[in-house]
């Protein structure tokens, strides 16, 4: 019964752990999305200011 135990604990941790880390991944993918939004508009201002 203790290995069962054990194991089953074991297993919980894991899908705990499983959790954080898509949440982890969903914030850091919102985050990518903003850096992105901002290189394009740096980018495009910096090819407006070439342009004159």
């Amino acid at each position: 019964m203790k290995v069962i135990k054990y194991v089953e604990d074991k297993i919980e941790r894991k899908e705990i752990d499983v959790k954080v880390a898509l949440q982890r991944i969903d914030e850091l993918e919102e985050r990518l999305k903003c850096i992105d939004k901002q290189f394009k508009d740096c980018a495009w201002r910096l090819r407006e200011l070439t342009k004159e």
